[in-house]
């Protein structure tokens, strides 16, 4: 049991953490491809049309850009939930036994419950951690999708991680935990950490990402 409960935080705590890291690489590159475009545009307006040399950022500036005490924080999430979302999960096989109605319940209460829990818990504590609840004047930045009509405030942000950031994140989250579930069920057993992880990351990648594309 133990050495269950260690795994599933090492498995969790790599899965937020990486996923960070993968959407922050992202985001970067995403930045850097920005800039670039808009030099070249400028360089080529005041060049007469002449194309100017890309320049790529170097190694350096690219680790520069990387928020390593945001990678900690989701690391530190990623060990808030994991026994939580260990015991849980294994109450749930237990109650109902190995067969596809067993699977099917788990699942049912990981799509239902645990993971609109988990993501709102993670949407709540990085705005908070990011000082979102304390200035939600933030939400100006997004004055065309949020409908706080023109009062931001706590419940502004809350209203906007419910009803404008959490639902496709959520929807996302199917093609993570069904095929988990699906492996669950067909091999009898629950799934390696190191498969699970190759699932979780990218889901946990785009959940960062949202947050800091659509929040803060």
């Amino acid at each position: 049991m133990a050495s269950g409960s260690l795994q599933a935080a090492v498995v969790s705590i790599t899965a937020w953490a990486a996923g960070d890291f993968l959407a922050q690489f992202v985001a970067a590159h995403r930045e850097a491809a920005r800039r670039r475009l808009a030099s070249a545009s400028s360089s080529s307006s005041s060049q007469g049309g002449s194309e100017a040399p890309r320049v790529r950022p170097t190694a350096a500036q690219m680790a520069a850009m990387v928020d390593g005490p945001r990678i900690a924080a989701a690391a530190l999430f990623g060990a808030f939930v994991a026994l939580p979302t260990h015991h849980f999960r294994r109450a749930a096989r237990k109650s109902r036994g190995p067969t596809a109605a067993a699977v099917l319940f788990t699942l049912s209460l990981q799509q239902f419950l645990l993971t609109p829990l988990t993501l709102l818990a993670y949407y709540n504590a990085a705005t908070a951690l990011r000082g979102g609840f304390a200035d939600p004047a933030f939400l100006r930045a997004y004055e065309t999708d949020v409908h706080a009509g023109g009062r931001y405030d706590a419940f502004s942000v809350e209203r906007r991680i419910l009803v404008d950031v959490m639902p496709n994140p959520l929807i996302a989250s199917w093609g993570v935990f069904a095929p988990l579930a699906f492996l669950n069920y067909t091999s009898g057993r629950p799934v390696r950490g190191v498969y699970a992880a190759f699932f979780l990351i990218p889901w946990t990648a785009y959940v960062s990402y949202t947050q800091s594309t659509q929040l803060l």
